[in-house]
């Protein structure tokens, strides 16, 4: 099984061992032990060695690295080995139960005890998540829910039965519990590798050969020396540590897109223990839609839910899905969200560059995207400039459409997207399309009645600033449009009073004469008339999160 916390990546980690080739032991130097009767000593008798293995149905190989993971959870790794042990206590009872009933041996239960700690919101770099460390890949083969708002491999009951079935598969395949541990942490393809190479199927000689794959021998070796010292706790030096236990809980069924936060309230119970109970629920929240979902309370709360406790109505969604549209950035998004770029990033664990077109992404629903009918926009209207052509062209049967340019483009990518040729772009706009397009920019297109229109940003033709291709009005507005600066604006209507002049007009408002023009597709020398409606581009206070508010979605 690739489970991919590599062993340097788990709770407890080994100190003085080497994870290059295994190391020559040398008990003075390496152990450096103070008791001599110590049963897992080299200088222990054969009889106290055996009588520590006694009733062991792993075969545990007591080989000098085993012997310096004991010393190690003694010594160094003892704070940390003494905190999952105390953990431990909520789980035992449950795991040697699937354990006994899939025929198993109870040591097993060392496998989440050095993948986590039995930490059930534990997770690695590499993507491994839950008490038993499993990566999103393997966690669909074993049957287990990972999505954006369940992740079962953090059940602890749900994904207890899942490794523990395909621990046993993996003994069936090997025939032998080293090998089995072995595949569990490097993958059984990795192992079946080695055996072909080394052209054995015994543990010990692969050790002795250094075939195993990657660190899986310091894997076994932990989990053989954690068997160990979990069977005799208190020889170890842990018999006094207090170990949790798990309170009496239930199930109550709760409606989907309720927020733990809502329920906590409704219950009567810390949200954060609300949490730690149900660690399967990514988002702390229900899953959206119809169905009710299994919430797991204090026992005492299914009590009062049987005495008719009040769910319905509970709370509201507390994120919802957007499709990304093509043309939108996550900028543009997190700005009508109300959220930040950062924030969508984190909740949809998202990599470097832009999503794709199509992607659904969260978004808080405390403010609603617009255009997918989650609420209303509150980003200022940005400045977009459409240029007339010198020919225009009629649809002839096709559906106009506006386009803005919220980014650096390529002509391909939009025309490839659209279903339209370079030179009908070209020409319906009157630009080179082999030249990147400005930010700033809105293109007219004639797209085939069947085009998908909520697959792409849209705009209003009402919405648009119309200049006259290739005139200063043209350049001004363009250069404005363009600017990659998060300056706030919304226009302002206005209707123009006798004695008005722009830039009366312009003082009035505390704007920039030139982006007065730009926005109405003026000059400072064009005349204006009394009853003419401008658009006046007005400066509002900058809103946290939305960086580029100007470039919100129309």
């Amino acid at each position: 099984m690739e489970i991919l916390s590599a062993i340097w990546a788990t709770t407890l980690v080994l100190g003085p061992v080497s994870v290059a080739a295994q190391p020559p032991f040398d008990g003075v130097s390496l152990l450096r032990r103070s008791f001599l009767d110590d049963p897992v000593s080299p200088q222990a008798s054969e009889s106290e060695t055996a009588r520590l293995l006694d009733g062991f149905v792993v075969p545990v190989v007591l080989d000098e690295l085993t012997r310096s993971f004991v010393d190690f959870y003694k010594t160094r790794g003892k704070a940390t080995f003494a905190r999952s042990y105390a953990r431990m206590g909520i789980y035992d009872s449950r795991l040697s139960a699937v354990l006994a009933r899939e025929g198993l041996p109870p040591e097993l239960a060392a496998v989440p005890f050095i993948e986590s700690g039995f930490d059930t919101f534990l997770s690695s770099p590499a993507g491994a998540a839950g008490p038993w460390q499993i990566v999103p890949r393997t966690a669909v083969s074993l049957g287990l829910r990972s999505d954006d708002w369940v992740d079962e491999r953090r059940d602890f009951e749900r994904s207890t039965e899942a490794a523990v079935r395909y621990l046993k598969s993996l003994h069936q395949d090997f025939g032998s519990w080293p090998l089995a541990l072995a595949a569990y942490n490097a993958g059984p393809g990795a192992v079946s590798e080695a055996l072909k190479r080394g052209n054995t199927n015994d543990y010990s000689t692969l050790l002795k050969a250094g075939a195993l794959p990657g660190r899986s021998h310091l894997y076994v070796a932990k989990a053989m020396a954690a068997m160990i010292v979990l069977r005799q706790p208190a020889r170890f030096g842990f018999g006094d540590i207090v170990r949790e236990v798990q309170e009496p809980v239930s199930g109550l069924l709760v409606p989907g897109g309720v927020a733990l936060k809502d329920l906590a309230r409704r219950i009567d119970v810390p949200l954060a223990h609300l949490i730690d109970l149900n660690p399967a629920l990514r988002r702390a929240q229900t899953p959206p839609g119809p169905s009710d979902f299994m919430v797991i309370v204090p026992a005492q709360v299914q009590v009062r839910a049987a005495e008719r406790l009040d769910l319905k109505g509970l709370g509201g969604q507390v994120f919802i899905e957007h499709r990304v549209r093509f043309g939108e950035r996550l900028w543009d998004i997190a700005a009508d969200s109300g959220a930040t770029h950062g924030d969508l990033r984190r909740l949809n664990d998202l990599p470097q560059g832009e999503p794709r077109p199509g992607q659904t992404i969260l978004v808080p629903n405390d403010q609603g995207v617009p255009g997918q009918g989650h609420g209303r926009s509150h980003s200022p209207a940005p400045l977009l400039v459409r240029t007339r052509p010198a020919a225009e062209v009629r649809p002839g049967g096709r559906r106009e459409v506006f386009f803005p340019i919220r980014d650096r483009m390529d002509v391909g990518e939009i025309a490839a997207f659209f279903g339209v040729s370079l030179g009908d772009i070209g020409l319906w706009n009157d630009l080179d399309p082999q030249v990147p397009l400005r930010r700033g920019m809105v293109l007219r297109l004639l797209v085939e009645p069947s085009f998908d229109t909520s697959s792409a940003v849209l705009i209003d033709p009402a919405e648009l600033t119309p200049v006259k291709s290739g005139s200063a009005a043209a350049e001004l507005a363009l250069t404005l449009a363009g600017r990659d600066d998060s300056t706030p604006l919304r226009r302002q209507r206005y209707v123009v009073q006798r004695g008005d002049t722009l830039w009366l007009i312009a003082s009035r408002y505390g704007t920039a004469l030139d982006s007065l023009c730009a926005e109405n597709g003026l000059t400072k020398a064009s005349r204006i008339k009394p009853g003419q409606v401008l658009n006046v581009p007005v400066i509002t206070a900058t809103r946290p999160g939305a960086r580029g508010g100007r470039r919100g979605l129309p």
